[in-house]
Order: structure tokens, then sequence, then C-alpha cells
């Protein structure tokens, strides 16, 4: 969770989430902040020509901040960096690439450049690795114990990493958030660690608001999530952007 969000502040975590009804109308004066999960935009190289259009045509808005967020290396978005005024976070948010109005892009590699309230940022991944790894998991786990105290391992269906436990993808979305420059936001993710962007996107809103949509994708099985709405593929979320990308500024 993001640090300076408790979890009375966060909204409760829901059985199912309602199927978002496909539309975002951005209102008022001030920017509406989309950020996305990188494994939301492609499910397969068939998908990546359609994202690369949809992020170019959201990030060229000037109504729109957007943001590429993954737990992934930066060297991992190499085919998004040349979008003009796409903003990429890796590494859950500690390496930043940000778009400049010279259509530039600054690298910050530390988020507490940016903003003294986030925690300073560490080199967070040490590994990632296939599944089926598992015969070492324990002794990772006990290497985190015995050595690296602070980090945890954390599997998901094809891979793992080992992360220090204080990272959060939501911590730059709360930051962003908090500024006040964003009367909209939506943020669109499936993996575990993008509910840190959903619980900032819920803190957004208050007990009461609908401005700020947490949105995740696939199926849930078991797993509970604090995400309000759901889209059930890539080829939904297309739908939605496209939606975004066709609204008058």
């Amino acid at each position: 969770m993001p640090a300076h969000i408790s979890p009375e502040q966060a909204i409760s975590t829901v059985a199912e989430p309602t199927p978002h009804p496909r539309t975002f109308k951005p209102q008022g004066g001030g920017k509406t902040l989309i950020v996305l999960g990188d494994e939301v935009l492609t499910k397969s190289d068939h998908d990546f020509s359609r994202a690369y259009q949809l992020l170019a045509a959201l990030a060229a808005n000037e109504k729109y901040e957007v943001w590429l967020n993954t737990e992934k290396g930066l060297d991992t978005m190499e085919s998004y960096k040349d979008i003009p005024r796409l903003n990429i976070a890796a590494e859950h948010g500690t390496v930043l690439l940000i778009s400049q109005y010279s259509d530039e892009k600054m690298e910050i590699k530390s988020v507490h450049e940016l903003a003294e309230k986030l925690k300073k940022a560490m080199d967070t991944v040490l590994r990632r690795y296939q599944k089926d790894f598992e015969p070492v998991v324990e002794d990772i786990r006990k290497t985190l114990t015995e050595e690296l105290a602070g980090f945890v391992l954390r599997l998901e269906d094809k891979s793992g990493e080992v992360r220090h436990g204080a990272t959060d993808k939501g911590n730059l979305v709360a930051h962003l958030l908090a500024t006040g420059w964003h009367n909209r936001g939506i943020a669109i993710g499936g993996r575990e660690s993008d509910e840190g962007m959903f619980k900032a996107m819920n803190h957004a809103n208050g007990p009461e608001g609908d401005s700020f949509h947490a949105v995740i994708v696939g199926q849930l099985d078991a797993r509970k999530t604090f995400a309000k709405y759901k889209l059930q593929s890539v080829d939904e979320v297309h739908q939605l952007l496209t939606r975004l990308a066709l609204s008058k500024p």
C-alpha cells in the first residue's frame, strides 16, 4: 500500500468488481490521469501496433497525463520510449522516464528526487525467474530472511521477483493525485502488484466519489481486489482507450 495511505483510508476489497461501462468522459478544467500496467496492453505481438498507436494518441491530448507503470526494468519498455509526452515508471515507480515540454525525456533514477514525502528508493528487483524454479524458492526465502531483511519474494503465474517490501506501484500514483492537478483518473492493471494503484485511485475518490476509476483486467479466480471495475481482456482495454483517444480535448 502507498506509504502515506492507511488501511482505513482505502476502500475495502470487493468480492466481484462491476463490469466497466467502457466509457470515461473527462470533465472540468483539470487533467485526466491515465495509468496503465504494461501487461494490460498486449497479450501477443499482434497487439503491439494497436497499443502503440493508442498510447501515442492518448499522450498527444494535452488534457491527459499518461503513464505506463511496470515492475519491470526500464529497458523492457524500449519500444514505447519514443512516444512524445508518454511517461514511463519502471521498477515499481523507482525509475521514472518523464516527458518534458520540449519532447525530450528526463530519467529520474529514484522517486525521492521527485518528492520528499516518498520513501528513499532502492534497487528493488534483484532477479526475475521462471516459476519452474520452485525447488529453490525456499532457499531464496531463507536467504532473504537471514541476509536481506526488508526484501520479499513475490510469485506470479509465470514469473517472480525479489523486491523491497516498501516499494509499491501505487506510491507514484498517490503522489501524482496529491498534486491536485487532476480532476479525473483511471488506473488499469491485471497483476497483484497493481493493487496499490487501485488503492490510490479509491483514496482520491473519497467515500462517495467516482471520478477516479480502478479497473482490473482478466479473471480474478479466488483473489480479491481493491478495483471497483473490471474488464475481461486486452481487447476490452483497447476499446476503452480508443474511446478515450477519440474524446475531444
